[in-house]
């Protein structure tokens, strides 16, 4: 999918929580001091871990690069930072108008999201079981204290996770993280007493063959999905 952002007098662009290629970048720096333009790989809070290239932005004066044949891989996410230094992230009061061309690798016209990135959960229900079939497109976990030994994220067929209607499950490591993409998406489904359940419930399990409850939420839960 083509990305053209625009963002106006901004310090951070989050330009794409996906993995992105990012080909063109053009702007214009706002203020007057000499400053760094970053481009991060990560759909979160640009870090100096973080950091793929690096621009110096003069003054109040237009940049661009078209980097042609040298397109960028951003696999985690883009996100475009001014910086006060070069190769470190120092985060900068300095503002730019920024553009940018790329190619996404999810192509998410009409797809929904359930969960985000800020609320704990240990059980989502993506849609249910009267709402199906529907595709899981993109499925992204985070844990942040629980299961010191591991635990595993599992996709079910019901309105609530039960053994009888487990899909799929997938390990997580402790304060691991998980981002799948399932191509044009799945649909879970099975086959409990002469009833097909068509419902997409994610849950997190201490055991990964049967569900057992584990008690704790994870860092977050977020589903891409469609019709």
């Amino acid at each position: 999918m083509r990305i053209e952002y625009e963002g106006l007098a901004l310090a951070i662009a989050p330009v794409a929580t996906d993995a992105v290629t990012i080909s063109k970048i053009h702007g214009f720096k706002v203020a007057a001091n000499d400053r760094f333009l970053q481009l991060h790989n990560t759909k979160g809070t640009p870090t100096t871990a973080t950091i793929l290239r690096v621009w110096p932005i003069y003054g109040s004066a237009p940049f661009g690069d078209g980097f042609v044949a040298d397109d960028i891989l951003c696999s985690e996410g883009a996100t475009f930072a001014v910086s006060t230094t070069a190769n470190t992230y120092t985060a900068s009061a300095e503002t730019v108008d920024i553009f940018v061309n790329g190619d996404a690798a999810l192509n998410d016209t009409g797809t929904s999201i359930a969960g985000d990135y800020t609320t704990a959960d240990e059980v989502l229900q993506v849609w249910t079981h009267a709402a199906g079939p529907q595709k899981l497109v993109r499925l992204e976990v985070a844990d942040s204290v629980v299961g010191s030994g591991g635990v595993f994220v599992q996709i079910h067929s019901g309105n609530i996770p039960a053994t009888n209607k487990l899909v799929a499950s997938f390990p997580l490591a402790n304060q691991g993280s998980i981002d799948k993409f399932f191509g044009y998406g799945i649909s879970p489904a099975t086959i409990v007493s002469q009833q097909v359940f068509e419902g997409c419930t994610v849950a997190i399990s201490s055991t990964q063959n049967t569900y057992t409850a584990l008690g704790s939420n994870v860092l977050y839960i977020r589903a891409t999905y469609r019709a």
